[in-house]
């Protein structure tokens, strides 16, 4: 015996459940890919900032580099050197190094410039007005003279807690050693600012 009305009552529920069912695979489906989509694109677009940063960095060493290349190949270091070597030192010659680093630093925002003889002992240090020698010194004694042309430094916390980086340079003419050049470079002012703009 069937009951009045079941059959037909059943058929469109089963109708609609079904469509349900379908609705619910479809959204679903649609939902995965387009989060997959959106998971592909994050990533695509951190690969591409990643590349972009390290570049930045790459080419703010090879800067830092290119001035130490320029400091050391140009004459006025390896004179003042070859000058300390002979005992006092002209007025005059003092003060045009200390012009020609003080203009290097205003303009590349470096806060010292320290010159070594062999012995890594400071002969000459040029610091920002908001600096003191006396630090600047100390840590140039802890950067010895690379074996190759020059090298730049990792991040370093001096002995008072600063924090810097130094590119250090060889000096020396036909073959003969003369002392280094350490050009202290603020990571704070110079490469945080790079890291920290991810956009």
């Amino acid at each position: 015996m069937e009951l009045p009305g079941f059959t037909k009552s059943l058929f469109p529920a089963t109708i609609w459940v079904l469509l349900i069912t379908v609705f619910v695979s479809v959204m679903s489906l649609s939902y995965k890919e387009q989060k997959e989509y959106v998971q592909n694109e994050i990533a695509t677009h951190l690969e591409d900032l990643t590349n972009l940063k390290l570049q930045e960095i790459t080419s703010w060493r090879e800067n830092h580099l290119a001035v130490m290349d320029e400091l050391v190949g140009s004459p006025f270091p390896r004179r003042f050197l070859e000058a300390t070597t002979g005992g006092d030192i002209a007025q005059p010659v003092l003060a045009d190094i200390r012009q020609r680093l003080r203009v290097l630093m205003d303009v590349r925002g470096y806060p010292a410039i320290v010159l070594k003889d062999t012995n890594d002992e400071v002969v000459l240090s040029v610091v920002s007005e908001h600096g003191k020698a006396s630090y600047y010194e100390a840590d140039a004694r802890l950067h010895r003279i690379p074996e190759g042309d020059k090298t730049l430094t990792n991040v370093h916390t001096s002995p008072r807690g600063s924090i810097h980086l130094a590119v250090v340079g060889r000096i020396q003419h036909q073959q003969r050693l003369l002392g280094s050049i350490v050009i202290f470079v603020d990571p704070k002012r110079n490469l945080i600012p790079k890291l920290r703009h991810w956009s």
